[in-house]
Parts: structure tokens; C-alpha cells; sequence
């Protein structure tokens, strides 16, 4: 597994425009369809990041790949699984040969969602954590990064649950590799593969 982030301020207008020329008339439809230029941005970024993954780590182009969806909208391929996500002003992308997927989230002042996401007992582990917040949105990118690599959309978020034992973090869904990352200030990338 290879994972990257970026941020779209690193990007130019020419690199936009010059990797967003060279889409696939799909992704091309996908990206007009949006309003907001910085979420044009993220969304060619995703791309542009998955394609150096491919470069890198399976000598193809981004391009060259055969992307198909299955009925949720997953994208995947025949012999490369991948996946996708932004947040805010930050994009990135996972590559393996096992099913995989990534979700990034900004860490917000916020709790609105925790009734809404998590279970009494993640509730508990928020509540004993120095930083709620933080606590809070990492539980919550777990959950999205784990409705994406099972490509069902989200369902319950309440249906699956993260305890946090030492080093070790569980899912009650099965065993899985789990990385996160807490490297850009304020937030989070999890990413959970089979």
C-alpha cells in the first residue's frame, strides 16, 4: 500500500488546466458539473496524485487504466485497487493490490456529528480523550474510509465500531490494516485496506 497528499495551493492554473485537458470526457463532465473552483481543484488534484502513485508503483498512467464503477459509483480496476479523497484544501490517494480506500478530514471545533456517528462506546473514548475533537473526526474518518473500501456507500455509521486498545485499533467488522496519519496540521487520513 502507497499512499500521497497535497495541497491544491501548490498547484498553478497551468498544472490544472494542462492535467485536466489530458481527463477522460467522464471526470471531465464531473468536474464542470461543479460550482466551487477549489473543489475543481481538489477533485483534478485526487487525480493528479493517484496518477504519480501509478507512475511510481505500477509504471502506468493514470490514463491508461481502465477505470470502472460498480452499482455505489466505487471506481476500481480489473488489477490495481485505489482510492481517493479530499478535504478542505488537501487531496490524496491510496494504491495497493489489496482492497483499499483512504478518507481525509480537517479536525473542526465541531461535534454536531457525534450523535450521529459513533457508539457509546466510541462516545466514552471521545469524552476521555485530551483532544475531543481530534478524537472525534479521526473515529468518523476511520468509518468513512471503511463504507468506501467495502463500496457501499455510507450506511449506519452506528453499524461499525473503532476501539482504540494501546496501539492497536479494532474494527468489529473483521481485522484490516489501518494507518493514521496525523502529519498536516489540524488533519486527519485514515486509511484501511483488507
Amino acid at each position: 500500500m502507497y499512499y500521497i497528499y497535497d495541497s491544491i495551493n501548490n498547484y498553478n492554473n497551468n498544472d490544472y488546466k494542462s492535467f485536466y485537458d489530458r481527463l477522460n470526457n467522464l471526470d471531465k463532465i464531473k468536474i464542470d458539473k461543479l460550482i466551487n473552483t477549489s473543489d475543481k481543484k481538489l477533485t483534478i488534484l485526487s487525480r493528479i496524485l493517484l496518477n504519480k502513485l501509478l507512475n511510481k508503483y505500477y509504471n502506468t498512467s493514470y490514463f491508461d487504466i481502465n477505470i470502472k464503477y460498480n452499482k455505489y459509483n466505487k471506481p476500481y480496476t480489473d488489477n490495481i485497487c485505489f482510492n481517493i479523497s479530499h478535504s478542505n484544501d488537501y487531496a490524496c490517494a491510496v494504491v495497493s493490490n489489496k482492497n483499499v480506500s483512504i478518507d481525509i478530514e480537517l479536525i473542526r471545533n465541531n461535534t454536531d456529528i457525534i450523535n450521529y456517528v459513533c457508539t457509546d462506546r466510541e462516545f466514552d473514548y471521545i469524552n476521555k480523550s485530551i483532544n475531543k475533537y481530534k478524537s472525534l473526526f479521526t473515529i468518523f474518518c476511520l468509518k468513512e474510509a471503511y463504507f468506501k473500501m467495502i463500496g457501499t456507500g455510507i450506511d449506519n455509521l452506528k453499524d461499525i465500531e473503532f476501539t482504540f486498545n494501546n496501539k492497536d485499533i479494532i474494527c468489529n467488522k473483521g481485522n484490516f490494516n489501518i494507518i493514521i496519519d496525523y502529519s498536516i496540521d489540524n488533519y486527519v487520513i485514515c486509511i484501511i485496506e483488507e
